[in-house]
């Protein structure tokens, strides 16, 4: 029997982690594979386990440092790796990671698939770090990236969430906004961050200006502080929404331990990233709020472009305040505007972006590599 190891972070709480969430997304709706066994690593001291996921479970120590736990869990697989076995790695190309695969691959030979979930660092010189026979990306950005630096069989599987799990709820929607203060309000939700993203600022001085014109309005800064610098940057905003009179309507939040109920509280979602770096290509949270029916604005630049294939909310260019704040506008103003955005955010979601779709695309490549 050949078996599929995946090969990325170790499962478990918190799911703040677009890579960890993606895995589990996977293993969820991922069809009975005749003959194979998955397995995935797991953080042994989480104690998380999924009903219903078809995948044997490898405990992993968490030490506090990734490149550890990235360690043992390669160590793991190799001891288990057989030559007719199939290696999953899920992570971006990095030079630390792509030499420990390229090394497990020459000590103990196998057949491999390399899914890169977001962008590296630099584009210059990712193709030598890609090794896999297939390497599966998330955008047509990232595949001609890597396929003008010679990289061969690169191929599209886009994320996917389940629509049934993330789909409107009044009731929820009404239990939500009680929680979160966000009653009688359209509410607009930048889950974004202040390091990379980029548009934090561009955001706070949009919302000012429609905040001037529909008193009625709240914005929810969802981005956590990972670092001094973020929370640094994060006071400079609470000084920049002050100073520019919506303070009392900007609600700034860190960790978020009911986060999709945050997204059945807000009314649209507003990400004009400049840069996804740390983020994947198309960013589940995005992907989670459409299919609660909530339109969204992003950037008209690759790859999050991309997520723009029908009428959903608007393309806004990074940096264009005055076009973000006509958009802003719009929507909590245009209820027939609205209403169509809505529907198709759902519609395209379920077209092209549901779980189950999503990981029968995988399981077919694993039945292709094993033959």
């Amino acid at each position: 029997m050949a078996n599929i190891h995946l090969l990325t972070k170790p499962l478990g709480p918190p799911w703040n982690d677009g890579t960890r969430v993606f895995t589990r997304n996977l293993l969820e709706h991922l069809p009975p594979l005749e003959g194979h066994q998955v397995t995935v690593p797991v953080a042994e001291q989480s104690g998380w386990s999924w009903p219903g996921i078809r995948a044997g479970v490898v405990r992993v120590p968490q030490t506090g440092g990734r490149y550890a736990e990235r360690a043992m869990t390669l160590l793991d697989v190799a001891r288990r790796l057989g030559p007719r076995d199939l290696v999953h790695h899920i992570f971006t190309p990095n030079p630390a990671a792509s030499v420990a695969a390229m090394l497990l691959g020459r000590v103990r030979p196998s057949r491999t698939l390399q899914t890169i979930p977001s962008q590296p660092s630099t584009w210059v010189g990712a193709g030598k770090m890609c090794f896999a026979q297939v390497n599966v990306v998330m955008s047509e950005f990232a595949r001609e990236k890597l396929s003008e630096q010679g990289v061969k069989d690169v191929r599209v599987i886009r994320p996917g969430v389940d629509t049934e799990v993330f789909s409107a709820s009044e009731e929820k929607r009404t239990a939500a906004r009680r929680a979160f203060g966000l009653e009688n309000s359209f509410v607009y939700l930048y889950p974004g961050d202040y390091e990379f993203s980029g548009a934090h600022q561009w955001v706070i001085d949009a919302f000012a200006d429609v905040h001037r014109e529909l008193p009625r309005t709240r914005l929810v800064m969802a981005c956590r502080t990972k670092t001094p610098d973020a929370k640094a940057t994060e006071d400079g905003m609470k000084q920049r929404s002050r100073s520019m009179g919506c303070a009392g309507d900007v609600l700034f939040l860190n960790h978020v331990d009911d986060f999709h109920g945050l997204l059945q509280a807000c009314d649209l979602v507003v990400f004009p990233a400049a840069s996804l770096y740390g983020k994947m290509d198309i960013p589940l949270t995005l992907l989670e709020a459409m299919s609660m029916n909530k339109p969204v604005l992003i950037s008209s630049e690759p790859p999050l472009s991309e997520l723009y294939m029908d009428d959903i909310g608007d393309l806004i260019p990074p940096g264009d305040v005055k076009h973000l704040t006509r958009s802003m506008h719009w929507y909590a103003t245009d209820a027939l505007r609205y209403r169509r955005a809505s529907s198709n955010a759902r519609a395209l979601v379920r077209s092209f972006f549901d779980a189950p779709d999503i990981a029968n695309q995988y399981a077919d490549l694993y039945r292709e590599l094993l033959g």
